[in-house]
């Protein structure tokens, strides 16, 4: 039991003040907590996938990532518990504006903050349509693209000043501490060209989407000075569509209807029908062709492969290294 003062306690905690974590240290958490969430999922996926099957644990992907996420996050950093990242490089979360542990509140926040908004962003943009809500569907895109970039200029600052690794740790203001001293005379390795070549990354994302805003504002000022005409000047269209927005960079995680690029709107409630996969009975996304000729969403087929390698429609025997993705249908 601890008997001295609570003055002396002060004037020892003040003698000695624990070390903010180096970057190997902060980067090697990071990298762990991916690894044992990745894992924990993976099992919980397969228990889940023997009770109710793949076509149930398809249809509640977004759920179940959401829980089982919150759940690892709350067994540890919600209960003021190191992650087992955290543990593994002896690092530890602090409040940079008290200097002390996080308050049960900002634990909580944080937690919340980690899980919600992906699950919620990720389930609008599975049951938001485009062609009926465009101006939603632009925003939703935009605020997306504004995220992916403040989290890349937030990874820059890591690099050259190692404070904050993540977005949301700068933003609740919790920095990475460790109770390990650092070894003398071993210097940490330098993350700067790192910063910089991400840096440059950035400027060239920036380049590319001036140059893309300056591209529509004359492929749209070429196209209203010749509204007869669907090929105003050099330009080309496919199904309506110019084709320097169909070579716009598509984003890798975007597999809604919108990917294809027919004109689905033109399609009737039975062509509408004809596109339903059978595995999750919901219109086909990221269309993928089996060597027998059958078409299925990716996603389905491919968790659908590998727990049976043999075609859901004819039994023909199938691999992964065989499926074909259709990129326009």
């Amino acid at each position: 039991m601890d008997t001295a003062e609570p003055g002396e306690r002060a004037e020892s905690s003040t003698r000695w003040v624990p070390p903010a974590a180096a970057q190997p240290q902060i980067i090697r958490a990071h990298q762990r907590d991916i690894y044992f969430l990745a894992a924990f999922m993976e099992q919980c996926e397969t228990v889940l996938r023997s009770f109710f099957g793949v076509r149930t644990l398809r249809r509640w992907e977004k759920e179940i990532n959401l829980l089982v996420r919150a759940f690892y996050l709350s067994l540890t950093l919600g209960r003021g518990f190191q992650t087992l990242g955290e543990e593994y490089t002896d690092v530890y979360q602090v409040s940079a504006r008290s200097g002390r542990f996080p308050t049960h509140r900002l634990r909580i926040i944080s937690v919340l903050l980690s899980t919600l908004p992906f699950y919620l962003v990720a389930r609008l943009s599975a049951s938001l349509n485009p062609q009926r809500n465009p101006a939603l569907s632009s925003l939703l895109a935009l605020s997306q693209t504004a995220t992916a970039v403040a989290a890349d200029v937030n990874l820059a600052l890591f690099y050259f000043q190692g404070r904050y690794y993540s977005l949301l740790n700068r933003f609740l203001s919790l920095r990475p501490h460790t109770m390990s001293p650092p070894e003398p005379g071993i210097r940490p390795p330098s993350y700067g060209l790192l910063g910089l070549l991400l840096s440059m990354r950035l400027a060239y994302r920036a380049y590319t989407f001036i140059s893309s805003l300056t591209h529509a504002s004359s492929a749209s000022t070429a196209i209203s000075t010749d509204s007869k005409s669907k090929s105003p000047g050099n330009a080309t269209f496919i199904d309506a569509k110019p084709v320097t927005l169909l070579l716009h960079p598509r984003d890798p995680e975007d597999k809604g209807p919108e990917h294809a690029y027919v004109s689905l709107s033109s399609l009737t409630p039975e062509q509408h029908s004809a596109r339903r996969c059978v595995l999750c009975l919901e219109e086909r996304t990221a269309t993928a062709a089996t060597a027998c000729g059958h078409l299925f969403c990716w996603t389905c087929v491919v968790d659908w492969t590998r727990e049976k390698p043999e075609c859901p429609l004819c039994r023909q025997k199938i691999d992964l290294q065989s499926l074909l993705a259709i990129y326009n249908l």
